[in-house]
């Protein structure tokens, strides 16, 4: 497999941040979080989910320890997940399974950037990439692993092995 073609597996992390866009297109479910407790506090512009928090939409399944939105003055959201570890699964149109996990995770929903941070790994189809920290652009569908000073990690099964 090529390195691009396992690049093209992080950007199906994109539908993570499908699932937390304010801008949810006509064929995809709602949004379902469950969690322990919730608050929101209106003056910091807060809505908070705290203890065994559960997101799904569609085949999309989301496990965190805490969601923190937070409404910036510019009308902006941001999503904070953190974990010990945060993991994710989803299974593609073609059945094909994508799983990943996190300390952290903030969703940007201007932007569109989804960043992992702290033991990212991302696998698909025996594919895994780890990093301190991988980046996705939704908007111009790009994914960057690592950073100054921090190493990736990637296994590529061999097409002989699929």
């Amino acid at each position: 497999m090529k390195i691009s073609a396992l690049f093209g597996l992080l950007l199906s992390l994109l539908l993570l941040s499908t699932m937390l866009s304010a801008n949810e297109s006509a064929s995809a479910g709602p949004v379902e979080i469950t969690a322990d407790r919730a608050e929101r506090d209106e003056a910091a512009g807060t809505l908070i989910y705290l203890g065994n928090v559960i997101i799904t939409r569609d085949q999309l399944i989301v496990h965190a320890a805490s969601l923190i939105i937070t409404e910036l003055e510019d009308g902006n959201k941001i999503a904070t997940l953190k974990g010990s570890p945060l993991t994710f699964e989803n299974t593609d149109a073609e059945g094909r399974l994508m799983t990943g996990s996190a300390l952290e995770a903030d969703y940007d929903m201007n932007t569109e950037i989804l960043i992992l941070r702290r033991e990212a790994v991302i696998e698909q189809l025996g594919d895994t990439i780890s990093s301190e920290r991988i980046d996705i652009d939704n908007k111009n569908n790009f994914a960057t692993a690592g950073g100054a000073g921090q190493r990736v990690h990637s296994i590529l099964k061999s097409k002989d092995n699929q």
